[in-house]
């Protein structure tokens, strides 16, 4: 899964632009114990700056010096710049870079639902590869949330599990369905053949464009640890909304904002 990131389409006007630089400081300085500063590589180059590019164009992540690492922002035919974020403390692991960098491309996703129609069309179209688990009380609002994530992410359909597992054996038949949304409804009750498969399909090297795995339970978030195999679960961000007052929280936040901040902790 790449980490360069596409935002050509979000400096169409400075209010997304100064909003994304915004909610990733905000990121960062919530989650990470640390500090953030977008550079932008404004033409003319300078020397500095093109070497700074030769970097990201070779690196998805750059390691700028102990506890400092850049995040290229890819724009059409050249990187426009990259976000700068120095940790706190002790050098972070792997896991936290990799995290980071998912909750940028959230954050990115998000904002584009911003753009003016007419602007960069195909860019319009979000990708959100976060797999996630919906957990409420009520069947039907898993069902709701489940979709709007799906109608969010401009995939191409939306599959419930059930009617396509017999054909999804491996990881290539997964990635062969494309740029869609896989649907499993009662997640507590696929059999272990199944579960076994999505588990190997979660835990391979995965593109924005392969399929986005939405799963749903009315199970609670301490059962369903007990149902299913911890490295199953692993890969799945948890969105757990368990009252009516959590569910109106839930539309007020937002979708993106939701889940970024699920990630995070349904992971540490």
């Amino acid at each position: 899964m790449s980490n360069v990131i596409d935002m050509s389409h979000i400096f169409a006007t400075s209010k997304t632009k100064n909003s994304l630089i915004q909610r990733v400081e905000a990121l960062v300085r919530r989650h990470h114990d640390g500090d953030v500063k977008y550079r932008e590589f404004s033409l003319p180059l300078s020397t500095d700056d093109q070497i700074q590019i030769g970097l990201y164009e070779k690196n998805p992540v750059v390691h700028l010096a102990e506890s400092f690492y850049g995040f290229p922002v890819q724009g059409p035919g050249r990187i426009l710049g990259a976000f700068e974020v120095r940790f706190f403390g002790s050098e972070p692991e792997a896991e936290q870079i990799d995290r980071l960098s998912d909750a940028i491309k959230w954050i990115v996703e998000d904002l584009r639902r911003e753009i003016p129609v007419g602007i960069n069309e195909a860019a319009r179209r979000t990708a959100y590869n976060f797999p996630v688990l919906v957990c409420t009380p009520d069947a039907s609002e898993n069902f709701k949330i489940a979709k709007e994530i799906y109608d969010e992410s401009g995939r191409y359909a939306f599959f419930p599990f059930k009617d396509i597992e017999p054909t999804v054996l491996s990881v290539d038949d997964f990635k062969s369905l494309g740029n869609c949304t896989i649907y499993i409804e009662n997640i507590q009750e696929l059999c272990s053949e199944s579960v076994e498969r999505l588990t190997t399909y979660l835990s391979s090297d995965r593109a924005k464009d392969d399929p986005q795995i939405i799963a749903t339970t009315t199970v609670g978030s301490a059962e369903i640890k007990t149902l299913l195999p911890k490295q199953f679960l692993v890969h799945l961000t948890e969105l757990q909304i368990p009252t009516t007052q959590a569910l109106q929280a839930f539309r007020s936040t937002g979708l993106a904002e939701t889940i970024l901040n699920s990630s995070y902790q349904t992971s540490m």
